[in-house]
């Protein structure tokens, strides 16, 4: 029995020691979701904009510092969406392993739209346009199944020992995202003889995915403020082919969409593309897209 256990012992400290997960941190709410899902298990990732902030302009917490100067890897959209961060991680991030979502093989990606690509604008100011790439990407699921797949390759390649359950991970995450894909094209088929305006252009890639009707955006940039002459135009587009939703996002004043559609008899519904009022976790990029199935049902409930 003796020569057992001292065999037994002998062999685990010939064994390798079980490496710990690397140090993950992640820039928005639904990329981090995509993350933890592909880790499930193994570790948990870290996210820096939370709390409901605009992921377009915002302060590093010194907690926040602290996880970017440990990570191993920052899985980030990109430059377009959060140009503040790309300095931290050349200075504080320097060693990590720096991917932008992106820019992954297999993403679909849309510039940003000007005004005549959108809806029927007419005459409009055009100090707030955008060029290159509009970075909202996460809002057509298809990337988030591309996404999985290319977090779940970097983290393999990085922890080997661990390459198997991210895969695994990441193809039953896949599955979770078809189901999700089947709901919107059925919540989404019904739109017909609706029409939408947003306040600003962030959901291009929700509405090439599922062919939603939103006709107008007040602001075509996530900081840009339009103009009187753009108000108006907007508002004349409203009245003239009778919108009849109005999609709001959290923390957003209202003010300028409610003029654009005074008068008119409209459903007010709330997306949150960021998911900054769910609770961040693995389940939130599914939840932000049922949350927006229901919010276009109750839209289609306006007829």
């Amino acid at each position: 029995m003796r020569n057992f256990l001292l065999a037994v012992f002998l062999v685990a400290l010939s064994a390798p020691a079980r490496a710990d997960a690397p140090r993950v941190v992640t820039d928005i709410p639904p990329v981090h979701s995509l993350v933890a899902q592909v880790m499930r298990g193994i570790g948990t990732p870290d996210v820096i904009v939370s709390d409901g902030a605009s992921a377009h302009g915002y302060a590093l917490r010194s907690s926040q510092a602290r996880n970017l100067q440990d990570a191993d890897i920052v899985f980030w959209i990109g430059e377009a969406l959060t140009p503040w961060l790309e300095r931290p991680l050349q200075t504080l991030a320097a060693d990590a392993l720096s991917v932008e979502l992106l820019h992954a093989e297999g993403t679909t990606t849309h510039s940003y739209r000007e005004h005549s690509d959108l809806g029927e604008h007419d005459h409009h100011d055009h100090d707030d346009e955008h060029s290159g790439l509009d970075p909202h990407a996460w809002l057509d699921p298809s990337n988030g199944k591309v996404w999985l797949e290319h977090i779940a390759e970097i983290l393999a390649s990085e922890d080997p020992e661990n390459a198997g359950a991210y895969r695994a991970n990441a193809r039953g995450a896949m599955v979770e995202l078809d189901r999700i894909i089947e709901e919107l094209e059925t919540g989404t088929e019904n739109l017909e003889g609706q029409k939408l305006i947003v306040l600003h252009d962030a959901f291009q890639y929700l509405e090439a995915r599922f062919d939603l009707p939103v006709v107008s955006a007040i602001a075509l940039g996530d900081a840009s403020k339009p103009g009187a002459a753009r108000v108006s135009d907007v508002s004349d587009l409203a009245s003239r082919i009778g919108v009849t939703c109005v999609l709001t996002e959290p923390g957003q004043d209202p003010s300028l969409a409610e003029t654009v559609v005074q008068g008119l008899d409209v459903v007010w519904i709330e997306v949150d593309p960021l998911g900054s009022t769910l609770e961040p976790g693995r389940d939130l990029y599914a939840r932000l897209f049922r949350s927006i199935a229901k919010a276009l049902t109750d839209c289609r409930g306006s007829q």
